[in-house]
């Protein structure tokens, strides 16, 4: 079995995962990720829960020469500069993005919310297939 597929499999797993809750209950799944951006240390928490996928992305990408590896390769240098460089030492920077983008007002329909939910379960499936067929 392919490491690169194995790893493209749990990296989907995981889109979906993160995007289903968002297509049947979107104001509490946005409620709580409003709680996780709420202090520094949650974002540091998140930031050290995201290194070790992005250390198997770049152990499975880095002795296969195909163009998956590659973009899992690079993926995963990304999300190590992102969760080393940016949300353990500067938590506040991803706080800020978070606030400016999840609503305040979750009373509401939620459209767009509801649009990102089956897009991202959608592009997870993607992502599963293609690491289905590098296995």
């Amino acid at each position: 079995m392919e490491p690169v597929g194995i790893t493209t499999i749990v990296l989907g797993a995981l889109l979906i995962c993160t995007r289903a809750p968002l297509v049947v209950a979107p104001g509490p799944t946005l409620r709580w990720w409003r709680m996780v951006f709420e202090k520094n240390s949650r974002v540091r928490i998140l930031g050290a829960a995201m290194l070790p996928l992005t250390v198997a992305m770049i152990w499975a990408g880095s002795p296969a020469h195909s163009d998956l590896a590659s973009v899992v390769l690079l993926l995963g240098l990304v999300w190590l500069a992102m969760s080393a460089l940016v949300l353990l030492p500067f938590p506040g920077l991803l706080r800020a993005l978070a606030n400016a983008i999840l609503p305040a007002d979750l009373s509401g329909r939620l459209l767009g919310w509801r649009i990102v939910g089956p897009a991202g379960v959608l592009v997870g499936g993607f992502v599963i297939y293609v690491g289905a067929l590098a296995l």
